[in-house]
């Protein structure tokens, strides 16, 4: 997080944050850093990485809600 103060706009500092939430199993924060990552950016190098994360997180919040 120290990273990202001293330089917003560095992307990967995003990104392992985010990985980091997600190994925690913190989804909210994961999947807030995720977007604001592709939002900044949507053509980044782990772009498809990140994409796939938010539909992974996306998809057990929908099977969470089925049951």
């Amino acid at each position: 997080e120290k990273t990202i103060e001293l330089d917003p706009n560095f992307h990967e500092a995003y990104f392992y944050l985010a990985q980091h939430y997600l190994s925690l199993d913190v989804t909210q924060q994961t999947e807030r850093i995720f977007s604001h990552l592709l939002n900044q950016d949507p053509n980044i190098e782990m772009a498809e990485e990140a994409r796939a994360q938010l539909d992974l997180i996306h998809s057990r919040g929908s099977k969470q809600q089925a049951v």
